[in-house]
């Protein structure tokens, strides 16, 4: 992929992706119970701290940055948490207080006044032709 994007953009074009990275909370969690609850399953290869620079660098682009992000995706309760979870993910195996449980066992999450807020990050990478 990373091969085919380089020959198709014009030089200095850029190419911007993004992944979870491996060995976090996050790709255990997807791996986890988002692959015992979902009705098709999920088996991630996730990515190395690294490696899209390697990847780009082999297909000729010159790497610009490759940094891990943290954030948080937040809500106003513990319901809308749940729902939001239950949905983007496709947890349609699991109850709500499955879901909740699992989120909060698997990932970083935290309750404020502000709301409920679960942990997230991605590996963020761009290259230039």
């Amino acid at each position: 992929m990373f091969s085919e994007a380089f020959r198709v953009l014009k030089p200095g074009g850029v190419i911007a992706v993004a992944d979870v990275l491996a060995d976090t909370k996050i790709a255990s969690f997807l791996n986890g119970p988002v692959d015992r609850y979902t009705s098709t399953g999920h088996d991630g290869l996730f990515f190395s701290d690294g490696e899209f620079s390697d990847l780009f660098a082999s297909a000729g682009f010159k790497v610009a940055s490759e940094q891990y992000h943290e954030f948080a995706w937040s809500f106003p309760d513990e319901a809308t948490m749940v729902h939001f979870m239950t949905q983007i993910f496709g947890l349609t195996k699991a109850c709500p207080d499955t879901v909740y449980r699992e989120v909060t066992n698997s990932l970083d999450v935290r309750a404020d006044a502000t709301g409920v807020h679960v942990g997230w990050g991605l590996l963020y990478a761009h290259a230039v032709k």
